[in-house]
């Protein structure tokens, strides 16, 4: 979105306050402030002079999830997400935390091996009383599951995987959480493309897709991260670019306008391989889990095809009586711990509610903001029970 895009978009709101109704901040606070029409309302009177920079209109417009609600319920058709991308990069102008955040976030997102490099030596020689000190600490605050666990040892060389009659060739961008938090859901999804036949690639120069440094209003990390993932996956000669998260989806899918240049055929894994994987005889076991699907903010409306492949692998589905976003929104839930807490408790009521035995969704962020407050029954990514059902052995885990 450029300046002339975003003071239209401004314009072009009409405060009727229906994106009200379905904001989770705002559900949560009651404050006009914290409604994507607050937020509106702030941003005109910031642009056109009416009120001036303060750290709390900054907290407000970072105060926002992200998760897309509004911009689905907005009748004029404003993308209101692009709208407070823009504004916090401008904001972020303002704020004297921003050359912190920039230093922080770039080693978060764009050095994650060197971290767990540094990380894995020095929680070998904690002791477990001081890990499991620092650990419960980090779950009481509501930061991380209880059981959380750190790859030491993510992708460092050109993986391919190879299937028995390859019928193409993919890509996968791992993503952050996948890379480092949950390899298991790597592993899936390698054993269900080579089943049905594609080969598949995984480059160590991939870098993080650029999502947590837009939600910072970073723009110069963001055009960093999308030039070189541009040139990483643009020499790969494969048919896709599939990744397991859709945030990244969203975000790579976004790179025209961010760079001027596209990764081409970028899709969400199961949009990639629903048809085959429903159509070729490699489901060996229907699972006996009554599961609930959790649908992540980044795909509403975009997985009715989850859905068929969950009813065709589990013995019952079920759906949560009101869909509800758990709250993650990536650097929202470190930035605002308690309303993220706050959002996440509305939304395990609701998948309690179906009795279920196992909790299913298409995303490693909902996998790790629900894993928080949802821990005597299992979560899984899709790519998960998918590869279970083509398997014998079970999980992946």
């Amino acid at each position: 979105m450029n300046k002339d895009q975003y003071e239209k978009s401004l314009l072009t709101c009409v405060r009727c306050g229906i994106c009200k109704a379905s904001c989770p901040v705002f559900n949560n606070s009651n404050l006009e402030p914290d409604s994507p029409r607050g937020r509106m309302r702030l941003l005109w009177a910031f642009t056109n002079g009416h009120i001036k920079y303060s750290e709390r209109l900054y907290k407000t417009i970072f105060g926002c999830l992200l998760c897309g609600e509004c911009t689905r319920s907005c009748n004029p058709g404003i993308d209101l997400n692009e709208v407070f991308y823009y504004a916090r990069a401008e904001l972020s102008k303002y704020n004297k935390k921003t050359d912190l955040y920039n230093i922080f976030s770039n080693f978060a997102f764009n050095h994650t091996d060197l971290l767990i490099n540094a990380y894995t030596p020095i929680s070998v020689l904690l002791i477990n009383p001081i890990k499991k000190f620092f650990i419960n600490k980090f779950y009481n605050k509501g930061l991380i599951p209880k059981n959380i666990d750190i790859n030491s040892k993510p992708f460092r060389n050109v993986k391919i995987f190879h299937p028995k009659n390859k019928i193409g060739r993919v890509a996968l961008f791992l993503g952050c959480s996948s890379k480092h938090l949950y390899p298991q859901h790597v592993t899936a999804i390698c054993s269900i493309l080579t089943a049905i036949n594609y080969e598949v690639v995984i480059s160590p120069a991939e870098v993080c897709c650029g999502a947590p440094f837009r939600t910072l209003g970073l723009d110069s990390q963001v055009v960093h991260c999308a030039k070189q993932n541009y040139e990483t996956f643009k020499n790969l000669n494969v048919d896709a670019v599939l990744s397991l998260c859709p945030t990244c989806v969203d975000t790579l899918k976004n790179y025209p306008t961010l760079i001027g240049e596209s990764i081409e055929d970028v899709y969400d894994v199961n949009e990639f391989i629903f048809e085959r994987f429903l159509r070729d005889d490699i489901v060996k076991q229907i699972l006996p889990f009554k599961a609930v699907y959790h649908e992540p903010c980044h795909m509403v409306n975009k997985t009715s095809r989850n859905r068929k492949i969950l009813k065709r692998i589990v013995s019952e589905l079920v759906e949560p009586e009101k869909r509800k976003c758990c709250g993650f929104g990536g650097t929202f839930s470190i930035l605002n711990p308690q309303i993220s807490n706050n959002i996440l408790t509305d939304a395990s009521v609701e998948l309690y509610k179906t009795d279920a035995n196992a909790v299913v969704t298409a995303c490693p962020g909902c996998v790790f903001q629900l894993s928080k407050k949802i821990n005597d029954i299992p979560v899984y990514h899709i790519v998960e029970l998918m590869y279970m059902a083509i398997n014998h052995e079970g999980s992946a885990r």
